[in-house]
């Protein structure tokens, strides 16, 4: 099941950078898009692909200190990136039992939209047990 939307609250921010998650070949649902995209996060990091093999772009930036990053899709090969890099903020979501992680995307230059407000998320599709 792909999710259709997801709610952001607004505000909030760490105090105190917690531990970026490291992963490999973990797969979102790309809201906006209405497809999948392949995420790897390691060694602070992030590398995005389609998971369209008839599209072979990929996206890489460096994560800072609170599990973001400027994010610039206007790579070769990639249909319809935005007109202007986005920032991108990495997300744990917990329930009882269960963990994934959401990417959530605003756009600093404020031409999509006002500074720090979401554009969209991304949500991870395989959740993983937590200890």
């Amino acid at each position: 099941m792909v999710p259709l939307n997801a709610w952001v609250q607004l505000g909030g921010s760490p105090s105190k950078a917690p531990p970026c998650p490291e992963f490999s070949d973990a797969i979102y649902a790309d809201i906006h898009d209405g497809d999948k995209k392949a995420v790897e996060i390691k060694d602070s990091k992030v590398r995005i692909t389609s998971t369209k093999k008839s599209q072979t772009w990929v996206v890489k930036a460096d994560l800072n200190d609170f599990c973001g990053a400027m994010v610039n899709f206007n790579v070769p090969g990639k249909p319809s990136p935005p007109p202007v890099p986005l920032f991108a903020r990495i997300w744990r979501l917990t329930r009882q039992g269960c963990t994934k992680n959401s990417v959530e995307f605003t756009d600093p230059s404020g031409k999509l939209a006002k500074p720090g407000f979401p554009l969209g998320s991304w949500l991870q599709l395989n959740a993983s047990p937590t200890a």
